[in-house]
This record gives C-alpha cells, structure tokens and sequence, in this order.
C-alpha cells in the first residue's frame, strides 16, 4: 500500500526589489526555488502573472501543493485578503491580491503579511524555537514588524498587522513613505539613511561615500557600516542616527509588551557590532530598567528565503487546521 505523499505548500515572498518563490514542507526545507525582480513599476497584474508562471514552472513535476501561502508588504487585511496599500509598491490600494492570485493558482492561497511571513519562519525554525512570545523587526527598503503572543501570530480587529514602523516618534518633518512624517520608518530605513547621505553628499560634507556607486551596486546597511568601520564621519553619524531611533521603537515594544525576545533580521546582520552598542544604550534609557533588561536582542540567522519559508508554512499549517476542523464537525 502506497504512503500518503508528504504534504507541500508553495511559499511567496513578495518584496519591494525581488520576488521568491520556492516548495516548503513541514519541516521547513526549501526546494525548486525560483527568484526574480519584482519590477514594481510593472503593476499588480504583470507581477501576479509572472508568479503565476515560477508557481507553474516549480510545481510541474509534482502531485500538486495543498496551498500557497504570500507574504506580502502592507498594511493589508490577512482576513479578507484585500491590501490596503504598499508605501514601496505603487498600484495596490485596495487590490484583491489573495483572489487574484487563487484565480490563477486553483488552490488555496493564505495572504498575511510578509515580516509575519518572516517571523513564522523564525518561529518554527530559529531563534524563536524555544519562546512563546517575541517581536520580528525585519530592516530594508521599510520597517517592517510582527508579534507572536503567546504561540499565536496577532493579527488586529481590522485583519491587519502591527505597524511598529508608522508609530509616530518625532516631531521632524521626515517624510515616511506612507506620507506622514516623524514616523519611526522616516529614520529607520535604507530608503531615509540613503536621502541623508545623498543630501550630506550634495551639501559638500567630507565623505568618502559614492552615493551613486552605492546605488548601482545595491545600496545596504551594511556598506555603509564599512565605511564608518574606516572612520568616514558622515557614515557614523548616520548609523548612529538610525541607531539610536531603532533603540527607541525597542524601548516602545519593551515598554508596552515587556517582551523576552526581539529578533532583527535584514541588511542589518554585517552591520550590527556596530548597531548594537547605541541601540542597547539607548533602550535603556528610553525603557523601565527591569523591561529594558529582560528584553534579549537577536539578529536573525534566517536566509534571504525566510519570507518564503514562513508563508509556505503558515499555508501548510491553515489547510491541517481547516482539515481538523471539516473531521470535527
């Protein structure tokens, strides 16, 4: 008698530069991975055919996944599968992303957004492992955050997740990308540290930095690391800056949550030895003592594919929770 083939699910990572997609089991392996620009300016329909197409190019070969799971950028409603909009991706307010997609598919699709994605993934594979309750913060073109509260992803009354990202934390006029300014991701992104440099560079501050290089060559946190590695002043005073401003959206999270764990992930991982001394100080200052001392702070081990990883999983563990559900009744 022939066993029941292992169960799979098409994970989809959805990013503001690059979209991945790739089979995912239950424990977590990663296979038939495909990856390519998300070319924004393309618009919705041109990207969801073209993840149409990678989902049919991976999946020819077997029986068929159980689901698709898609993490992608929000705010976005999990529940209804409506994005409300993408600040980095233009042309999806209010778009249907998850019944669009399981239009061309045929089989159930799980939209939640993509650090939830990430954290899943950290949850079930990594650092995570072995705490109920902890924070994603993933670092790149935004700032993006997640929760998972006592075994449980928290997902809001209106379907979305939290948006540590857009909390309001100065009154400068930084202009966030949703279009509000003093937001926490006005501070904390690569997009607000490249206009600071780019701007430092225009004004004629002393730099050894290349703005233009930096940006063909796929500009990160971690470069600019390098050069304050070297001593560049313009370079330290802006990791610095995004430092201290990272510091002080951990010290909201300790504060309101008095969370055990936060795991970081992102551009982040080459730069943190040097992150880490001005956010853990300023934590400290911003955060009660016993908060701020309680909170462990991880840089993520996870890979690029994390994302994709997590919505492949999240899509395997829905259909056995629905299946449980359908037994019961």
């Amino acid at each position: 008698m022939k066993s029941n083939p292992e169960p799979m699910a098409v994970g989809i990572d959805l990013g503001g530069t690059n979209i991945r997609l790739g089979i995912v089991n239950p424990a977590g392996d990663l296979s038939e991975t495909r990856s390519f620009p998300t070319q924004p300016h393309e618009g919705p329909e041109s990207i969801i055919n073209r993840m149409h197409k990678a989902f049919l190019e991976i999946t020819g070969d077997h029986s068929g996944p159980v689901a698709a799971g898609l993490g992608a950028p929000g705010p976005l409603n999990s529940r209804t599968g409506i994005v409300e909009s993408m600040p980095n991706l233009p042309g999806w307010e209010h778009y249907p992303l998850r019944d669009e997609l399981h239009a061309r598919l045929g089989c159930p699709v799980y939209l939640l957004n993509d650090a939830d994605a990430f954290a899943w993934c950290e949850f079930r594979t990594g650092h995570a492992k072995s705490v109920d309750s902890f924070a994603m913060i993933t670092l790149g073109t935004g700032l993006g955050s997640s929760l998972i509260l006592n075994g449980k992803l928290w997902v809001g009354s209106s379907g979305m997740s939290p948006e540590l990202g857009h909390i309001p934390i100065s009154e400068v006029d930084d202009i966030c990308g949703c279009g509000c300014s003093g937001h926490l991701e006005s501070f904390v992104s690569s997009r607000a540290i490249r206009t600071r440099i780019r701007s430092a560079v225009t004004s004629g501050r002393e730099t050894c930095m290349d703005i233009e290089k930096l940006l063909l060559s796929g500009f990160s946190i971690r470069k600019i690391a390098k050069y304050a590695q070297a001593g560049d002043a313009v370079a330290i005073e802006e990791l610095n800056r995004y430092a201290r401003y990272l510091g002080r959206g951990l010290a909201v999270l300790a504060n309101l949550l008095n969370l055990e764990l936060v795991v970081v992930s992102g551009g982040v991982s080459g730069a943190w030895t040097l992150l880490e001394p001005v956010v853990r100080r300023e934590l400290d200052t911003q955060a009660f003592p016993l908060q701020a001392s309680t909170m462990r702070i991880m840089v993520s081990q996870q890979s690029e594919w994390g994302g994709a990883i997590g919505a492949g999983l999240w899509a395997l563990e829905a259909c056995k929770t629905l299946q449980n559900t359908v037994g019961d009744v």
